[in-house]
């Protein structure tokens, strides 16, 4: 398993438009001055036509640089959606910037003010970017939003920002404004005329339905792309009739779509679709591992031959995920099953996205179940990247007690990132709570590493035959070398420090892990400087620096 990279590209695809989509002329119109603007909001609730509107326009206008991130409610926190958004951009960086290694060994949120400057001042800008991020809805978080704001301000003249949400975003846009940079585009300009109605349920659903239907329709949908796309689909079972007094623009959608869509599907198809609700994208071949009874080609030409709210995102790949309005739907019915059968679907779909090496749609899975240990399991394999911490926050204090290695870890993240009120948490909880646990060695006067008031001539130290039977894996120990070191360094046992040290060494020779790496060599290098051997301590100092130079946090 490859765990070097998260697998993000998903995100990153724009969904393909249906076939035959609408050409929404005075929109285009719109869009085609974005050049003018530095920011344009589409704001339209679920169903409205954001996602294809400004893929569509994509597609036909040829935008040679447009780079597409789909949001999902983890990219609420910091070090996610900067994760995304730096992915997204990568390949528009000159070659000499290594943006993503800079986010990954910087993991103070405050060091993204000094971050997203710099990577905005190596974006290649010979020609316009586009940048679209859709389902921007979920961004609520208040610091997220500071910097998103402050990354507005210092965005490039040729770098336009398009943010697809169903609700007015938490930004300042006041200078913008006033400045005529904020293209917005609201919900009542974004619904259809009533030729583009007509033309969406002839051209693009292919309908063949009487006018005095057609007319029927187009009244009750008022211009509600996704009113129109259910009632052609109820229509197809002759449900049509019994729908005339309600009102879809109040998006009485569930018992709609009980009532008039869903009841009209077989036993299997009904299955298929509450059973892949949990999958937020999938194929032919992760549907194979996980409903191995089901053919999946024949089902999915049933499903998408009706019309229903399914998302190409990848055409060659044959890639799909279900429109907001359907996924919450089928997610509803999902949650109606039996628990045990909930478990064992995110279970399976958990271990299917790992074997597939997408460790990020591995552990929603896991997060939904609370499969902690699993959770801790598959983190300690991650490396340590600004995405991986996300993840590890998420993990409750209560659970890592029952890791003594992620709970280490978890203390030296907190660490990094200069979270002093966070380090003195986690050391008492750890404190309390595993104290008779034989582990707890290793944690034992961790606190030296945010506390000043230490006598470290009491300290009483591990000896290395005891260090080695602790059952703790070899990252956890070389930290905890390092941590003991320091103790026989303050206490003048210069010689004893650099075989702990040397110990150490041999993990970052193993494991890459570059704080290890660093701290054998700080310590090294302090202690040969006492002990008067100045070119060695030198020596180490270059090769710190060099260090310094790919980990900006050193």
């Amino acid at each position: 398993m490859d765990y070097a990279q998260p697998f993000s590209s998903i995100k990153h695809k724009m969904p393909a438009p249906r076939k035959n989509y609408l050409i929404r002329a005075q929109l285009f119109r719109q869009l085609e001055q974005l050049s003018d603007y530095q920011v344009a909001i589409v704001k339209a609730g679920a169903g409205c036509g954001k996602t294809t509107l400004l893929s569509s326009f994509a597609i036909e206008r040829e935008i040679k640089n447009l780079k597409w991130v789909t949001l999902d409610e983890h990219a609420n926190q910091v070090f996610v959606f900067w994760n995304y958004l730096i992915n997204a951009l990568s390949d528009l960086m000159d070659e000499q910037t290594d943006c993503q290694n800079l986010l990954d060994s910087n993991m103070q949120k405050e060091m993204l003010y000094q971050i997203i400057p710099y990577f905005l001042s190596r974006l290649k800008t010979d020609e316009e970017i586009v940048l679209v991020l859709d389902e921007f809805q979920v961004v609520a978080d208040h610091f997220l939003v500071s910097t998103i704001d402050y990354f507005i301000e210092n965005m490039p003249d040729q770098l336009h920002l398009v943010l697809l949400t169903r609700e007015m975003p938490p930004l300042y846009l006041g200078q913008l404004a006033i400045e005529n940079k904020l293209l917005l585009i609201e919900e009542d300009d974004i619904r259809l005329t009533e030729k583009e109605s007509r033309d969406f349920l002839v051209e693009t659903l292919q309908l063949k339905k009487d006018e005095d239907t057609i007319s029927a329709m187009i009244q009750l949908s008022e211009g509600w792309i996704g009113g129109l796309q259910l009632l052609a689909i109820s229509e197809k079972y002759g449900s049509f009739p019994t729908i005339g007094s309600m009102k879809l623009s109040d998006r009485v959608l569930n018992e709609y779509i009980t009532k008039e869509i869903f009841g009209y599907l077989s036993e299997d198809q009904q299955q298929f679709l509450v059973k892949t609700a949990i999958l937020r994208y999938f194929n032919g071949n992760i549907c194979k591992l996980y409903l191995p009874q089901t053919p999946f080609i024949p089902m999915m030409e049933a499903i998408l031959g009706k019309n229903l709210f399914v998302i190409n995102i990848d055409e060659v790949a044959g890639i799909y995920r279900y429109h907001a309005i359907l996924a919450e739907y089928l997610k509803s019915l999902f949650e109606k099953q039996a628990e045990a059968t909930k478990y064992e679907l995110h279970q399976l779909a958990a271990t299917i996205y790992e074997n597939l090496g997408d460790h990020e749609e591995c552990l929603h899975h896991l997060f939904e179940i609370k499969a902690y240990e699993k959770i801790m399991a598959l983190i300690l394999k991650m490396p340590q990247t600004a995405l991986t911490f996300s993840y590890l926050m998420k993990v409750p204090m209560a659970e890592i007690g029952k890791n003594p290695d992620f709970a280490y870890q978890y203390f030296f993240y907190y660490y990094a990132s200069v979270d002093e009120e966070a380090c003195k948490e986690i050391y008492t909880f750890i404190k309390t709570n595993l104290k008779t646990e034989k582990s707890f060695a290793a944690f034992r006067r961790s606190n030296l590493f945010y506390s000043s008031e230490w006598d470290f001539r009491a300290a009483e130290i591990l000896s290395l035959e005891e260090i080695r039977k602790l059952p703790l894996n070899p990252i956890t120990i070389a930290f905890l070398l390092i941590k003991e070191a320091y103790f026989l360094y303050a206490n003048s046992q210069f010689h004893e420090a650099i075989v702990y040290l040397e110990v150490a060494e041999d993990v970052y020779q193993k494991t890459g892990n570059i704080y290890i790496g660093f701290f054998v060599r700080t310590e090294k290098a302090q202690i040969y400087e006492d002990l008067g051997e100045f070119n060695r301590c030198q020596e180490l100092y270059r090769e710190v620096e060099k260090m310094i130079g790919q980990v900006k946090s050193l």
